[in-house]
């Protein structure tokens, strides 16, 4: 269960950075398996809270697994184009139209080679209101990705 659902007992809330005053990425509780959470720079503040109970309680808790490591995504590759990281991924980001505007995208670490098992997602969003209905075009200017390994 996510942030934005309720979680009215016990939750791990994730923020992007040293402490509970830095952005929060988001609150879980629930059941989850293999979540990952990645932070946008050098520190990751994780709070487990839980309620007071009066009662005996079956809850087990959580398990996971950290690593320190300079070959995540290098985020500036976000920086040459309109996007905003979303926080808590490796390297998602959402491009939001600025009415009939345009851009450029990149993959990460682009012109130079990119690292392999990575899975960055783009969310392309044009202006939808009652005045406007944007679609979307993406025209690929230049793409070297292998066919096979």
């Amino acid at each position: 269960m996510l942030s934005n659902e309720i979680c009215p007992f016990d939750y791990i809330k994730v923020y992007d950075g040293g402490s509970d005053q830095d952005p929060i990425i988001n609150t879980y509780c629930g059941q989850q398996r293999n979540l990952m959470v990645y932070s946008s720079g050098e520190n990751l503040f994780v709070q487990f809270n839980t309620l007071k109970r009066t009662a005996d309680s079956q809850n087990r808790g959580f398990s996971g697994w950290f690593e320190f490591s300079e070959r995540f995504v290098n985020l500036g590759f976000i920086g040459k184009n309109d996007g905003q990281h979303i926080k808590g991924t490796e390297c998602d980001q959402k491009i939001l139209s600025r009415k009939e505007s345009n851009g450029t995208v990149y993959s990460p670490n682009y012109p130079f080679l990119y690292h392999s098992n990575i899975v960055c997602k783009y969310y392309i969003y044009g202006l939808q209101d009652s005045q406007h209905l944007e679609r979307v075009n993406i025209e690929f200017e230049k793409f070297e990705i292998p066919a096979t390994d």
